[in-house]
């Protein structure tokens, strides 16, 4: 009981205005881990919606525009980097159809088949 008596003491209780300067001091390139364009796949998507907000439409041109799902979807040729001009926001169905190769659809095939 007396340990717990301790441990409250030496906790400080900031008000709201300075525990949010303190996450403010430390986001994006203050961080002392800020990789730069030197990061991971989820990282960057979590960048782009902090960023650029969560994909709310779809910029595919033959879209029917009926889906409510979204994704941020990097363009082909381009490369993962901190830049919103590589990467669009598109329906799950046109993020489907844009991503698919020959080789991913004969491998969701041969998983169909093992599966039956």
């Amino acid at each position: 009981m007396k340990n717990i008596r301790k441990i409250k003491r030496r906790i400080k209780i900031f008000s709201l205005s300075a525990r949010k300067k303190m996450s403010l001091s430390s986001m994006g390139e203050k961080n002392a881990s800020w990789k730069g364009d030197n990061v991971g796949l989820c990282a960057l998507h979590k960048w782009l919606r902090n960023t650029f907000g969560k994909a709310n439409q779809c910029e595919s041109p033959g879209c029917s525009g009926v889906s409510t799902y979204y994704n941020w979807a990097k363009i082909k040729g381009k490369e993962y980097l901190r830049r919103r001009d590589n990467f669009m926001m598109l329906c799950r169905s046109c993020h489907t159809k844009y991503d698919m190769t020959e080789e991913w659809a004969n491998k969701i095939a041969e998983t169909h088949r093992k599966l039956s």
